[in-house]
């Protein structure tokens, strides 16, 4: 039988030789008179309308220019990117009313580079790829197409995929080892739009476990799964980004498998490869281990735009647990996680990375960091916000641990813990600095604001500010048994004394104004040596006070302190002065110094002001002034 076709061409062919033939005894009208009577005629056409000869009227037809693509057309065997059978998709297999209503029957009939489109319904499968490329693909959508592994086995694997695209589908009921939802393995895989829940893996990732591959996870809800790492994702290897998804109330429960000498854990992800974390909200997650919301190891990459909130680990890291990790941590909001031990929202072991615009609040941990901890990493902590954090023992805002992470930009505002409110610094392997960083309403029994123990390497505090911190013991800041360089900065109304060095400390106060702190502007206690030069204190409710301390100076010095009337505690030195320092207007947080003030070019000599004139007293003065 001719095809349409193939009838079109024969017809048309016999027309014309008809028409050549001039014996044929039918009608010889000359064209003209043809062309004058006799209308166009599409009497010969298969069908009327039909342009493409294929069958197919115009206006049911999705391309009449071309007789290959028609309702019901052969998508062939190969890829070609043409719609032939009139889907509204190129290349496709449908899984709907069709010859395939089982998902894997089309996946096994589908030529690599094919879509299998899947029409609504719900479908209890355990779907297995591998070596292929294709699109799988609901066709409405996670809400009203489902994959269900019936508590049968992973819902879907694939290995060696090298294309492969799942979207659009709610894949739940998977029992796994690795990966109860999705299971894949050195493939290139994109999953796009799924919600994975209620699937469960006795190893990594209930929800979807990805093994050296290369892709993406986005625009997908991750919820209620369980593993014993990465509850609801785990990442195992390769390059993998998870973007713009939700991963919720997901549990992992790692009993004593460790990493590195640390817990394993993950709730909401655990991760370890290279990738970009962006987008994300990991939310009421739990881990019996670390990592509530997120756990890497060995890993690095980019963690960014993404909100930890509520998550807890029964460990360290309620929000996130970087180890042995490197890693950049930007514009991310870590809020209301709570940590078994240490760092309620963040914390950090063994890893480097750039922190910054971050804001960290209302966390808290049983033990040290609030609001986040590092331990033996070298890391830079940029424009990052802790507010209203607290923990059990040390570092309400952050505790560093054997720790040299230099501290920029910062603020630390309401944060509680028993020793170092704000900041706690201990044992500390290399110098480094705590610059331009505000201090606000912070308590703790020791160093309201800033508590520095125990460092071997200098801790440098430059143009910080310490304001209404409370402690028993250096309500602005206290340090002991260690070396701390404060400069440039201004300690204010602390609920007790300002500055306290204690047991051993070393220090160094160069242009600092202490000023207005209920107890003294600074108490000496069985430290080590002490130079304090270039200061103002002012209108503290004691004056300077030095008790079994080793050798002590004090020059170029102002000191106009309540209860002292101009009276020195320490032993004098040169150039220091008794007199009213005339700041501006301090009850508003204006410390700079009147036009007549004694305060102003009354510094060391060898000292200058960022203008060049002889450095000025206080924290507006010298060579770094506030």
């Amino acid at each position: 039988m001719l095809t349409p076709l193939l009838t079109l061409l024969a017809i048309t062919a016999c027309d014309s030789a008809i028409k050549l033939d001039g014996d044929s005894g039918l009608d010889t009208a000359t064209e003209s008179e043809t062309d004058s009577e006799t209308p166009d005629d599409d009497s010969s056409d298969p069908r009327p309308g039909d342009a493409d000869g294929d069958g197919s009227p115009t206006d049911e037809d999705c391309d009449d220019a071309d007789p290959t693509s028609f309702p019901g057309g052969d998508e062939g065997e190969t890829a070609d990117g043409v719609d032939q059978d009139c889907s509204g998709l190129a290349d496709d297999v449908r899984v709907c009313d069709g010859a395939y209503g089982v998902i894997q029957e089309a996946i096994d009939a589908a030529p690599d580079g094919f879509t299998v489109a899947v029409c609504p319904g719900h479908y209890t499968e355990n779907l297995r790829l591998e070596s292929r490329s294709l699109r799988l693909l609901a066709l409405e959508g996670p809400e009203v197409t489902i994959l269900d592994g019936g508590g049968a086995g992973t819902v879907i694997l694939a290995m060696g995929c090298p294309d492969l695209t799942i979207e659009g589908f709610t894949v739940e009921g998977g029992v796994g080892v690795n990966g109860g939802g999705v299971s894949a393995g050195s493939s290139v895989i994109n999953l796009v739009n799924l919600v994975l829940q209620r699937n469960m893996a006795s190893g990594q990732g209930g929800g979807a476990y990805l093994s050296r591959c290369t892709g993406e996870l986005r625009d997908s809800v991750i919820t209620e799964n369980s593993a014993v790492e990465g509850g609801g994702v785990a990442v195992s290897g390769g390059t993998f980004d998870v973007l713009d998804s939700e991963i919720t109330a997901n549990t992992a429960s790692p009993g004593e498998l460790t990493w590195n000498g640390a817990l394993g854990g993950g709730g909401g992800l655990w991760v370890n490869g290279r990738g970009e974390l962006r987008g994300l909200t990991i939310a009421d997650n739990t881990s019996e281990g670390c990592g509530g919301g997120l756990y890497t190891v060995n890993s690095g990459g980019l963690i960014t735009e993404s909100v930890f909130e509520g998550n807890t680990a029964y460990g360290d890291g309620g929000g996130a647990y970087l180890n042995y990790t490197t890693s950049e941590v930007s514009e991310s909001r870590f809020e209301d996680n709570v940590a078994g031990d240490d760092a309620g929202g963040l914390r950090l072991y063994v890893s480097q990375g750039n922190i910054h615009d971050n804001v960290l609040i209302n966390n808290s941990a049983s033990d040290d960091g609030g609001g986040a901890k590092f331990s033996h990493s070298k890391s830079q902590l940029t424009r990052n916000t802790f507010i209203g954090n607290q923990t059990g023992d040390a570092g309400g805002g952050i505790e560093l641990d054997n720790d040299n992470t230099d501290v920029l930009e910062c603020v630390f505002e309401d944060n509680t813990a028993a020793r170092g409110g704000g900041l706690n610094s201990k044992d500390n392997t290399a110098p480094f600095v705590i610059k331009d960083s505000v201090f606000y309403d912070n308590t703790a029994s020791e160093g309201g604001g800033l508590r520095a123990d125990n460092n071997p390497q200098t801790v440098t505090v430059l143009r910080g500010v310490f304001d209404d911190n409370r402690a028993t013991l250096g309500a602005g800041i206290y340090s002991q048994a260690g070396r701390l360089n404060l400069r440039a900065s201004v300690v204010t109304v602390s609920d007790g004394d300002g500055i306290t060095l204690g047991e051993g400390a070393v220090s160094v106060l160069r242009n600092v104004t202490s000023w207005g702190n209920q107890g003294a502007g600074l108490v000496l206690i069985n430290c080590g040596a002490v130079t304090v030069q270039d200061t103002i204190f002012a209108d503290n409710g004691a004056g300077l006070s030095a008790t079994g301390c080793q050798a002590t100076s004090v020059n170029y010095s102002l000191v106009f302190d309540a209860s002292t009337s101009g009276t020195w505690s320490p032993p004098a030195g040169s150039g220091n002065l008794s007199a009213d320092p005339l700041l501006t207007d301090p009850a508003s947080g204006d410390f700079t110094l009147q036009s007549l003030s004694p305060a102003k070019d009354a510094g060391d000599p060898s000292g200058v002001d960022p203008d060049g004139s002889r450095a000025d007293m206080g924290a507006h003065g010298g060579p770094d002034a506030l």
